[in-house]
């Protein structure tokens, strides 16, 4: 299990200094600007360091013993201003982010970013300079066994897509400024917002996606696509994931010679471009899941925010979405923010209904027309397993997954309600009195 540990950055604080473990699914959950962000770039950050460190030994001709850690803290002192701006204004920090036990990578800034002597870094160090070596004394050395060793030291190779809470930004540009924005982010990353730098980042990888989907045409026919091409697909599960989705946009995605549309009603149409903000911003979301659930193939998502501009009926079916990817997608990881509480709430919904499915297994077809089986989580022992919450607030991140009883805790779901109640309740006798 990957975990993460962050003392003094941003508004993340971490006095009592614990760790954050990542399972498959984990979810970070408060108020604005409480730091879920924050963790959540960090993540982002780590998981894509590796290939930025892999595509530096490949690239350059003048790597040697003397020079290549200096390159390597290069591209991470780039990466990191890529992601959260000049360093100049933060306070001393320190972020590690292990890999798998005892591979940590651990950055810390007094006057400057400084990655310490670690295993893993020695490691890479070493790995990346005997094939340096291979390069200038074979004329063929084998990048297929090079790739392999590297990316054994950070125990996976995966693309990781981060969804901005901004995804929207750009939904209906057209090519051509699509074109000249992400040629300026190739250009000076360093000159414009951090938030703008995930945006484009985003919209540069999930074109790849969105063109599969408009080439398809539709849910179905993608499917139909991938079954041609040979993937062996549960037709079941993606077919109760496209009435979920077909739920949420109250309609069906189209896409034809004429635009991407949701069509509903008696031959009814919008246009992308016309529809809902909810419409738009979930979208991307619903196609990522989605093809992930057709293609089956090791990633890993964090999400910000996937609630945005939904109405809670569908956040419950966006969280079930979710599960499903997690539970039927063992490669899959999945990270995300929320400020809301109608999610802790589903989520609580389908982790009671995984633990009554593993106690009372004689009434399963009860349980399972309340849950579907895709949407639960396993059970081993009692324990639910692949998922982590936590909660931030005054700059400290608590675990919430009540131990006992594997539950999300109450309180967090309830404080706000209890408070709406009590103001409600005082005003009411002020006014009866």
């Amino acid at each position: 299990m990957e975990r993460i540990f962050i003392k003094n950055f941003k508004t993340i604080q971490n006095t009592e200094e614990k760790w954050i473990d990542l399972d498959r699914l984990t979810v970070f959950f408060g108020e604005q600007a409480s730091g879920k962000s924050t963790v959540a770039k960090l993540v982002y950050f780590f998981k894509t360091i590796p290939n930025e460190l892999y595509d530096i030994i490949i690239d350059s001709d003048d790597i040697s013993e003397e020079n290549i850690g200096k390159k390597f803290i290069g591209i991470i002192k780039s990466h990191f201003t890529q992601f959260f701006g000049t360093i100049r204004n933060f306070d001393n920090f320190e972020i590690q982010y292990e890999y798998r036990p005892n591979y940590v990578l651990n950055i810390s800034k007094k006057s400057d970013i400084s990655v310490k002597q670690t295993l893993l870094w020695n490691e890479i160090k070493s790995i990346g300079f005997f094939y340096v070596n291979e390069k200038k004394n074979i004329e063929k050395p084998s990048i297929k066994q090079f790739k392999k060793n590297f990316f054994e030291v950070f125990s996976f190779q995966e693309d990781a897509l981060f969804v901005p809470a901004s995804r929207n930004l750009m939904a209906n540009l057209g090519g051509a400024v699509f074109s000249l924005l992400n040629g300026l982010f190739n250009r000076s990353t360093n000159n414009i917002s951090e938030n703008l730098n995930l945006t484009l980042l985003f919209w540069a990888k999930f074109s790849e996606i969105r063109k599969a989907f408009i080439q398809s045409g539709s849910f179905s026919n993608l499917v139909e696509d991938y079954v041609i091409l040979g993937q062996n697909i549960n037709k079941d599960l993606v077919n109760q994931a496209e009435k979920k989705i077909e739920t949420i946009l109250k309609g069906k995605y189209v896409a034809d010679q004429t635009g991407e549309k949701i069509t509903f009603g008696n031959a009814q149409q919008v246009y992308l471009d016309n529809a809902s903000s909810g419409q738009q911003e979930v979208l991307p979301l619903l196609q990522d899941i989605f093809i992930s659930l057709v293609r089956q193939n090791r990633t890993c998502k964090i999400y910000e925010e996937p609630e945005s501009h939904l109405f809670p009926t569908a956040q419950k079916l966006l969280i079930e979405l979710i599960v499903m990817l997690i539970q039927n997608n063992s490669q899959s990881q999945l990270i995300f923010t929320t400020h809301s509480p109608y999610i802790l709430t589903a989520l609580n919904n389908l982790l009671y209904a995984s633990l009554t499915a593993a106690e009372q297994k004689k009434r399963t077809q009860e349980i399972d027309l309340l849950v579907n089986p895709f949407e639960r989580f396993e059970v081993q022992d009692g324990k639910v397993l692949g998922l982590k919450v936590y909660f931030l607030g005054n700059g400290e991140i608590k675990n919430i997954m009540d131990q006992e009883d594997q539950l999300i805790l109450g309180n967090y779901l309830d404080d706000v309600s209890e408070e709406l109640n009590r103001v409600f309740h005082r005003l009411m006798n002020i006014r009866h009195d």
